[in-house]
């Protein structure tokens, strides 16, 4: 039977990308671009999040008013914008 292989993770490799400069202006983009396809009423936000394992840098996409949230439970525009659906 052969050995089991045994991998060491460089987790402050992991950290070195999670705060990498071109890596947020991924995360923005992306979510820029998906506020914007979603239409009136859709907005997003990214931030610096602190855990057990170093820092994250999230993105998210929301709706900013009723008629959106109506507008996304009805045709789930945030999933068709991010290409879920």
């Amino acid at each position: 039977m052969a050995k089991p292989v045994r991998l060491e993770w460089n987790l402050p490799a992991f950290n070195q990308i999670r705060e990498d400069a071109a890596l947020r202006r991924m995360v923005d983009d992306v979510c820029e671009d998906a506020a914007t396809d979603a239409g009136d009423g859709f907005g997003w936000s990214a931030e610096v999040r602190s855990g057990k394992r170093g820092t994250r840098y999230r993105g998210i996409v929301f709706t900013n008013s009723y008629q959106a949230r109506k507008i996304n439970q009805r045709n789930n525009t945030l999933l068709h914008v991010l290409r879920g659906g």
